[in-house]
């Protein structure tokens, strides 16, 4: 079964977000901006049992504003996390809206 969870732009900027990253994950992966990425995407699970798949719906623009990197910076980061199998991503809809999931089993890293 899977959720999906959506994180608009609205919800996003009420919230002031502190971004603390995983200094090991950002040595691991190569890259601070996506250990920042990676942190934010945790914070979203608000305590859900890691082995029911739950998908986060995080508008590229969402993203810039809270994070304050570019759509380029931003597929990096999803890149490295990708390859390193930390999440998964899909688009759904209309218009099309990228959504992720955190691998719980910790990918390669």
């Amino acid at each position: 079964m899977s959720i999906i969870r959506e994180k608009s732009r609205e919800s996003l900027s009420i919230q002031r977000i502190y971004a603390h990253y995983n200094i090991d994950l950002a040595k691991k992966l190569g890259s601070i901006k996506a250990s920042i990425f990676f942190e934010i995407l945790l914070s979203f699970y608000d305590g859900e049992s890691p082995y029911e798949k739950i998908w986060i719906c995080f508008p590229m623009e969402s993203a810039k504003d809270l994070l304050a990197q570019s759509r380029k910076e931003q597929d990096t980061a999803i890149k490295k996390l990708i390859e390193h199998g930390l999440i998964e991503k899909k688009v759904i809809g209309v218009p099309p809206k990228r959504c992720f999931s955190i691998n719980f089993d910790g990918g390669d890293v």
